[in-house]
């Protein structure tokens, strides 16, 4: 039906506009912002009850549009901005972890030997943790005293800790040296719902090409790797810059945010009524799609049953929906001869 396929754009239309009020809604639910209830929020269109329904539908469309681009533009900027600072926040732990355990390896316990796991232990189960302490631990190596060889430090998820000291161990037969502690703040990721727990750990090794493998190994399991430096004064000035960026990019979300919150706050005011306006628009669309086209007479016809009973309350509806809205033409309501 011709009117059918003209009708298809407007649909497809309405259909954008519920998703972008649910991508709004979803918004105001993670903020935790409550929405205007309905009968408080009608007068907010008040201003638009001289325009057409077409000219009302299509402001509508145009104001949801806007409000999508602009939270979604705040999102990323939130999201990236969280992103770096968690990174940051990894650094920090990483660094001073790092510089913990150097400190530790320079003096190290009477009693360190005891830690040791080689790779000859026979009597050890195969899904036990390949440290023995929690935080401390040594792969192969006697416990070092100063420590000149080469090390990859970084952080993994805390779930991934022991597959990865498997891994690690059995790749590489054993020949590394690994430390690593637990963070015990939770981390803020913007693409999980739930805060993530991750520890530090600092793997030594002799060769490139052992920490060339030790690198993919890390990454492939979700480590982050980061580059800290061995020299103590290095490694407390890089400490130092990274509080400063941490910081900064604190005071930096602060702004976003509060633009965020205002922009929501708008839409909180408004999204109940442009909901039902949407919600009436569809219903009316999906209505007059089931219409049939009369193209000879540029005639819309509706058929249905109803008890003959009824026909006056049905023209007494038509006429109180087409008077307001202006309707020219006629509308006419025939009944055939039926046996029923």
């Amino acid at each position: 039906m011709p009117y059918e396929r003209r009708l298809v754009a407007e649909i497809r239309r309405v259909d954008e506009m519920e998703r972008r009020l649910q991508f709004l809604q979803t918004q105001l639910e993670r903020e935790a912002m409550p929405a205007r209830p309905l009968e408080r929020a009608i007068p907010f269109l008040a201003a638009d009850e001289g325009q057409s329904g077409p000219m009302r539908l299509e402001e509508l469309a145009r104001r949801l549009q806007e409000h999508e681009s602009r939270v979604a533009q705040m999102n990323g900027s939130h999201d990236a901005l969280q992103r770096r600072l968690r990174e940051l926040e990894e650094a920090k732990h990483v660094i001073h972890e790092t510089e913990a355990f150097f400190q530790q390896a320079e003096t190290p316990p009477a009693e360190a030997s005891s830690a040791v796991r080689v790779s000859m232990d026979e009597d050890v189960h195969d899904e036990a943790p390949l440290l023995t302490q929690q935080g401390a631990g040594v792969r192969g190596m006697d416990a070092p005293g100063p420590v000149d060889v080469e090390f990859v430090a970084g952080t993994v998820e805390r779930s991934q800790m022991a597959t990865l000291e498997r891994v690690l161990w059995r790749a590489l037969r054993g020949n590394l040296y690994m430390n690593y502690a637990e963070i015990q703040q939770a981390l803020e990721d913007p693409s999980r719902e739930e805060p993530v727990y991750k520890n530090v750990f600092v793997i030594f090794a002799h060769g490139a090409a052992v920490l060339s493998k030790i690198r993919k190994i890390c990454e492939s399991m979700g480590g982050t790797l980061y580059p800290v430096a061995s020299d103590p004064l290095q490694c407390r000035e890089h400490l130092r810059q990274v509080l400063e960026r941490i910081e900064d990019h604190e005071n930096i979300l602060y702004s976003p945010n509060a633009a965020r919150r205002a922009e929501l706050v708008r839409v909180a005011e408004s999204i109940r009524s442009w909901d039902d306006l949407v919600r009436r628009e569809k219903l009316i669309f999906g209505t007059m799609n089931l219409f049939r086209t009369d193209v000879s007479r540029k005639t819309m016809v509706a058929e249905g049953w109803v008890p003959r009973a009824a026909l006056p309350s049905v023209q007494l509806a038509r006429r109180r929906a087409t008077e307001p809205a202006g309707a020219e033409g006629a509308v006419f309501t025939t009944r055939p001869d039926t046996l029923f």
